[in-house]
């Protein structure tokens, strides 16, 4: 999964870190890159430890408490300090894989890389080249994007900056480690989670943004019903044929899910909520178990009874 998130930073806080980055000092790249990837890293970087690292870094990550697409699609538990690196000059960065564990400055501790992330400092007109290449399952994905703008993507994912033949690219990277690790449970949490801001403006109205506890605080209202969501990652594992194939249970899983959350609106007397949730489900998941009484309700205005789990017997 490959996610843009814009406006990560305003213009007016990418101009006052350009203002402050472009009068740092630069330090050769290759010095903080493991011993493979040191051969095909060409650019540069701030000091991790400076004072002006550590300051614009903590207002990146407080930028990222307050971008509830970032917090939906990470589930963040751990955020490596952000860094800053420049490529001119031919500057470039080699295919490569970034590394699967990563220490955390200051501490003893490692995190796990599950997402890698770039966030651009520099107009794609300001310098030819410098294309992040992601390769994926559907083959090379070319990101450049707009100063304050951001591009998620697996860490396990080759990947390379091709050469700048003009300008500076300026941008700041970083690892997150997400409460969910595996890649596919949590697209599909993110999709779910997409979906019902979507269905029903009533959910939109919980989100209200950073409060005092910042991040947690952004977590639990976009994820509506979190509990009830992450319960039907299961589902396609005990029932809907328990097919192996992603697609399917990707399938099965959002729109058993989605089912149930239109269920819970009537039980909780919202019918209005449940059809729009009812027909969201027929639209984006045809293919799922439920949509054929589903259809027929909506067409004949009957509400229809939750369909009921296959017994040990019948499986």
């Amino acid at each position: 999964m490959l996610i843009s998130i814009a406006h990560v930073l305003s213009q007016a806080e990418v101009a006052q870190f350009r203002t402050e980055l472009d009068a740092a000092d630069w330090q050769d790249g290759a010095l903080t890159a493991g011993t493979l990837a040191s051969s095909v890293k060409r650019n540069e970087q701030i000091a991790d430890g400076s004072e002006l690292a550590l300051r614009l870094g903590q207002h990146i990550l407080r930028r990222l408490a307050a971008t509830p697409l970032f917090i939906s699609a990470a589930l963040p538990r751990t955020i490596h300090p952000p860094k800053f690196n420049r490529y001119t000059g031919g500057g470039t960065y080699g295919a490569h894989v970034d590394s699967a564990l990563m220490a955390l400055p200051g501490t003893a501790r490692r995190m796990r890389t599950d997402l890698s992330a770039t966030l651009f400092l520099a107009e794609p007109e300001d310098y030819d080249g410098g294309v992040l290449e992601v390769e994926g399952p559907f083959g090379v994905q070319e990101v450049k994007l707009p100063a304050g703008d951001m591009v998620l993507y697996p860490s396990s994912s080759l990947h390379r900056v091709t050469p700048v033949t003009r300008g500076a690219r300026v941008a700041s990277f970083f690892w997150i480690e997400s409460l969910v690790a595996d890649e596919t449970e949590r697209t599909l949490l993110f999709d779910l989670d997409q979906s019902v801001q979507q269905i029903t403006p009533l959910l939109a109205a919980d989100d209200t943004g950073v409060s005092g506890d910042g991040m947690t605080r952004l977590t639990t209202p976009r994820l509506v019903g979190t509990g009830l969501l992450v319960a039907y990652l299961g589902a396609p594992l005990q029932c809907g044929g328990g097919s192996s194939d992603p697609a399917v249970r990707r399938e099965d899983s959002a729109g058993d899910a989605l089912y149930a959350l239109a269920m819970d609106f009537r039980a909780k007397g919202n019918e209005q909520a449940a059809k729009d949730t009812l027909r969201y489900l027929v639209e984006h998941y045809p293919s799922n178990r439920h949509v054929p009484a589903v259809r027929e309700e909506l067409e004949q205005g009957a509400p229809t009874a939750p369909a009921k789990s296959a017994t040990a017997s019948e499986q």
